[in-house]
């Protein structure tokens, strides 16, 4: 496995280049922030993603992540949007790994 859990920062490009990663996971856990643009070129990898240190996300990225075919984990989040929730809703609750607060939030729009 390549180590990707040290990156404590993710340029478009790079999160360009790590959508084509053909690697079972991604661990970005040390990742606080994640613009649109990287979200949108991360909901393209098909394997697990894991966000566990995003303290936000916007409702851009919570739509291209609920676009992602593998299994995606977030929990630092302390609250999403409705827009946000809504999105991630759409992720199939088998391939979502949240925190409890988080679900809940999500699971109103389930």
């Amino acid at each position: 496995m390549a180590d990707f859990g040290g990156l404590t920062e993710l340029s478009d490009s790079k999160a360009a280049n790590l959508s084509k990663y053909k690697g079972h996971i991604v661990p970005l856990s040390r990742l606080t922030e994640l613009s649109d643009s990287a979200a949108e070129s991360l909901s393209k990898y098909e394997g697990y993603l894991n966000l566990f240190g995003l303290t936000e996300l916007s409702d851009a990225a919570a739509e291209s992540l609920s676009k992602h075919k593998g299994e995606l984990s977030l929990s630092r989040p302390t609250e999403l949007s409705d827009s946000a929730a809504k999105s991630l809703a759409k992720i199939d609750p088998d391939r979502l790994f949240l925190d409890d607060f988080l679900e809940e939030q999500v699971d109103k729009y389930r």
